[in-house]
This record gives structure tokens, C-alpha cells and sequence, in this order.
């Protein structure tokens, strides 16, 4: 027995420009001879059209069962196509299309495509006409998901400048060890230096006071030696005849120039001393200058120190507000996340609603058919015994002519309550459609 279908069954004319007005390449001879290599790329445009489900989705849907399968290889096209017809029924099962068979995929029959075929139209139909009414809904959730990308895109630009504030943190950490190192180091050397420096100078000026007493002491010899000779030449001219006495001057005389050049001797080797350490006070001057030289180096490092710390502390206050901005935007995606689940589960929900109505709508529709249906019955019935009565017309006019009053007043009063039952209908199906966009709004 044939499944009774709720939607009407479109004419062939009318299928092919359905479906050439929605985008689809199919050609009159694939419907009215349809093959296996026909009818699944245009049932795959169909899910791709309605559901979003493109080629690569059931790729992707059909690869991660690899690992739960053996052999993925072997039966990868056996396990596309079970997951293609899997959600192909359940799309037939959704536009009330409810005896969809694999036969319909393997060996498509011509008159079932073509039902087929009226489904999924009066569906596209249907759910244009009824897009409207979601448009609010669905402007909503793509501007929510507009928010939510571009805030978890802010979220990912914000992690990255953290973690390269915190890479710059660690290296300045580093940087700013070493360059403490080495201050301290510099420091201590410094402190050595300068007490060499003061060792140094207290040498110096000792050696300096000795090089001042050594030159008095030398100017004394000279004038010493100036009036020794002075002296000598008076006594040339005063020569002493007698022998002890001359002996004994000479012998004095002797002894003097002795003690004078044994002075003579010891300053000139402590005038080469003094020469010496003059030289040697002249390298400290210069490693003096030198170590000067590393100190102002020093007081720079400490000025890039200062600075470093500075920016260290203005990174630091960086990565904090960056932190803050970062716990504020996870907030910010929880809230929007929030406002996304209730949005799609009052859509669903909304949804769900609608497909009652319907169901009850369509309900009522079948059962107003059935009543159509018994009332076409009464009137074929009717319409026999008027036969037959036209047939005795000749016999009984009178009564046929009485008869056929009675059954004009019953055909009026059946098509007034059939008018009624119409009006009725259209009445609950616009209280249905107000119904639905109260409840939208």
C-alpha cells in the first residue's frame, strides 16, 4: 500500500525549473530516466544547499571514524556512502518525506523521484517563506558570532603581546642580573682601586718630600764642594813648607774629598732611585686615569641599569593591564557564549514549536481530506441514483423531479459546510501564523 504524503506532487515542467532556479545542474532525460550517478550529486547539492554539509564535511566525518575502524582503506567508500545515506534519510525524514529507501539511491525510480523531488521543493518553498520570520534570530547569532571571533581574536593578539612581554621580561631579568654582576664586580674592583690609589699617593708624596730633601742636600754638596775649592785655591797660595804639617793637611784634605765623594756616590744613586720611582708614579698616573675612565663607564652602566629598571617595572604594569584586559575578555566570551546557547536553544525551541503546529496543522488537513473525501463519496452515490432515476425518468418524473430538489438543497448545504470547514481551516491556519510570530517577537 502506497504511504499517503502531506505535500502535493509538483509536474515535471515544474520540477526542472525548481531545480535549474536554485543552481543545480539536472537535465530532463537524468528525471525522467534516472541513474545512481545522477540523482547523489544532486542529492549531495541538496545537503549542501539546506544543511551546510559540503563534499569535505563528509570527508571529515567519514575519516574520524579511521580509528575506530579496521581496514579504513578498503571500505573507505562503503563507509562515505553509509554516512551519506544516514543523513540523507534523516534530511527526508525532516521535510516528511518518511519511506526513503537505499533503492532510492542504488535504482532511483521515476516516480519516486519525482516525489522525491516535490518533497525537497515544497520544503525550499516553505522554508523561504518562513525565513522571515527568523531573520531577527539569525542576524543576532551572526552578529554574536561576529563579536565572538573578532574578541577571540583580540583574546589570541593579547596572549601573543603577553608572552612576548613576558619573553622581554625574562631577557631584561637576565640582562639586568649580569649588568648587576658586573656592577658589583666593578664595584668591588673600585674599591680596591681606589685604596691603591691612596696607597699611591701617600708613596708619592713621601717620595716627593724625599726628591725635595735630596735636592736641598744636593745644592749643600755643591756649595759645599764651590767653597772646598774656594778653599783649595787659597791654600795653593798659602803652601805650607813644613812636611808634618802639609802631610796632615793633606791627609784632611784627602779625607774630606772622600767623605765628598762617598755623598757624591749616595746621591747619585738615590737620584736614580728618585728617576725610578718618578717613572713608576708616572704608569700610575695612567692606570689612575685608566681606572677613572672604567669608573665613568661604571656610573653609564648604572644609568642603564636606572633606565632598564624603569622599563622593566612599565613592562611589568604592561603585562598586568594585559592580564586585566585578558580576564575581562574571557568574561566578555562567556557572557557571549551564554547569550549564544540561549539564542540557538529559544531558536530550537522556537523551531520545535513550529513543527507542532505544523504537524498539528497538517493533521487537521488530513483529516478535513478524509471528510472531503466521504463527502465525494456521498455525492458519486448521489450522482448514481440520479442516473438510475433518469433512467425511469419517463415513469416517475414527478418523484425524480422531487428527488432532484432534495439533492440540489444536500449538495448546497454540503458545499456551505464544506465553505464552513474551509473557512474554519483558514481561520486556524492565519491564528497559527499570528500565533507564531507573537511568539517570535
Amino acid at each position: 500500500m502506497a504511504r499517503k504524503h502531506t505535500f502535493p506532487s509538483l509536474k515535471r515542467a515544474e520540477i526542472l525549473e525548481c531545480i535549474d532556479g536554485l543552481g543545480i545542474p539536472f537535465t530532463a532525460k537524468e528525471l525522467d530516466q534516472p541513474t545512481s550517478k545522477a540523482v547523489i550529486p544532486l542529492y549531495e547539492e541538496f545537503l549542501d544547499l539546506f544543511m551546510g554539509l559540503t563534499r569535505q564535511n563528509l570527508e571529515e566525518k567519514v575519516n574520524s571514524l579511521q580509528d575506530s575502524v579496521e581496514n579504513f582503506e578498503i571500505i573507505h567508500e562503503s563507509l562515505r556512502f553509509t554516512v551519506f545515506y544516514q543523513i540523507l534519510s534523516q534530511f527526508m525524514q525532516n521535510i516528511c518525506f518518511h519511506d526513503f529507501t537505499i533503492q532510492d539511491l542504488l535504482k532511483p525510480d521515476r516516480n519516486r523521484l519525482q516525489l522525491i523531488l516535490s518533497a525537497v521543493i515544497n520544503f525550499a518553498k516553505l522554508r523561504e517563506e518562513r525565513l522571515q520570520q527568523f531573520d531577527d534570530d539569525i542576524q543576532k547569532r551572526e552578529s554574536l558570532l561576529e563579536t565572538y571571533t573578532l574578541l577571540d581574536a583580540q583574546r589570541k593578539d593579547l596572549e601573543e603581546k603577553v608572552l612576548l612581554s613576558q619573553d622581554r621580561k625574562l631577557e631584561s631579568e637576565a640582562i639586568i642580573k649580569q649588568n648587576e654582576e658586573r656592577n658589583e664586580e666593578m664595584f668591588q674592583s673600585l674599591i680596591e682601586d681606589k685604596r691603591l690609589c691612596s696607597q699611591v699617593r701617600t708613596e708619592y708624596d713621601r717620595i716627593r718630600m724625599e726628591a725635595s730633601e735630596l735636592k736641598i742636600r744636593y745644592h749643600n754638596v755643591d756649595s759645599l764642594m764651590a767653597s772646598t775649592l774656594e778653599e783649595i785655591e787659597k791654600l795653593q797660595s798659602s803652601i805650607v813648607h813644613s812636611p808634618e804639617k802639609l802631610k796632615g793637611k793633606i791627609a784632611d784634605t784627602s779625607l774630606r774629598i772622600q767623605n765628598d765623594r762617598s755623598q757624591q756616590v749616595e746621591l747619585d744613586k738615590k737620584s736614580k732611585i728618585l728617576h725610578t720611582k718618578l717613572n713608576s708614579l708616572q704608569l700610575i698616573e695612567g692606570d689612575l686615569n685608566a681606572c677613572l675612565k672604567v669608573l665613568e663607564e661604571c656610573l653609564v652602566e648604572l644609568d642603564k641599569l636606572e633606565h632598564a629598571t624603569v622599563l622593566l617595572s612599565t613592562n611589568q604594569e604592561l603585562c598586568d593591564q594585559i592580564e586585566i584586559n585578558k580576564k575581562k575578555l574571557e568574561f566578555r566570551k562567556e557572557q557571549l557564549l551564554k547569550q549564544l546557547s540561549n539564542a540557538q536553544e529559544k531558536l530550537e525551541h522556537e523551531q520545535h514549536s513550529r513543527n507542532q503546529k505544523l504537524e498539528a496543522a497538517k493533521q487537521r488537513m488530513d483529516n478535513i481530506r478524509e471528510e472531503y473525501k466521504v463527502i465525494t463519496q456521498e455525492r458519486n452515490k448521489k450522482i448514481q441514483e440520479t442516473e438510475k432515476k433518469n433512467a425511469m425518468i419517463e415513469m416517475t418524473e414527478q418523484k425524480i423531479a422531487g428527488m432532484r430538489e432534495e439533492l440540489e438543497s444536500q449538495i448546497s448545504s454540503i458545499t456551505m459546510e464544506f465553505e464552513k470547514l474551509k473557512s474554519h481551516v483558514e481561520l486556524y491556519i492565519a491564528e497559527l501564523l499570528r500565533n507564531l510570530r507573537s511568539s517570535n517577537s
